[in-house]
């Protein structure tokens, strides 16, 4: 005997698809942002990798891109992350759905450690610069709409 599903089954599993899988896969990598910014700020001294890459603790208050951390850059990085959800809530591509949810997770987590600590703890020093988790998911989020774009280009 097959099972059947009524329109109401259907409707939830793809929600529950659609919807949720994005934001929990988003979420899990927001925990494991915060996890390592505790687990590294409790090493004494930084992990020197190679001559331009280390793990350390280090204490960003310089905003976004060293631009400042005005409230004004709370305000339009809030203003851009509004307009992701509104993005991914009204997008039925899954490419789209999923750099979303990573672009969504990454940029909360760092603005919600900037309203409350007045910083985002950076983690991974290349070089110059300094990087987190947070940092690393939106940039695969954007990687991931990039690839979606040109897959879809593709195929039309």
């Amino acid at each position: 005997m097959s099972e059947t599903f009524e329109p109401g089954e259907a409707r939830l599993t793809n929600f529950r698809r659609s919807f949720l899988l994005p934001l929990v896969v988003s979420g899990g990598l927001i925990l494991v942002d915060i996890l390592t910014k505790i687990v590294v700020r409790g090493f004494a001294f930084p992990i020197v990798l190679a001559p331009q890459l280390s793990i350390r603790a280090t204490d960003n208050t310089a905003g976004p891109l060293a631009i400042g951390s005005r409230p004004l850059v709370g305000i339009v990085s809030g203003i851009v992350l509004l307009l992701c959800a509104l993005w991914f809530l009204r997008t039925d591509d899954r490419y789209e759905r999923y750099g979303l949810a990573l672009i969504l997770g990454g940029g909360i987590a760092n603005l919600a450690e900037r309203i409350f600590f007045h910083r985002v703890t950076d983690i991974l020093m290349i070089g110059t610069s300094a990087w987190n988790i947070a940092d690393g998911v939106v940039i695969l989020g954007s990687l991931i709409l990039v690839f979606g774009w040109l897959h879809r280009s593709r195929i039309a």
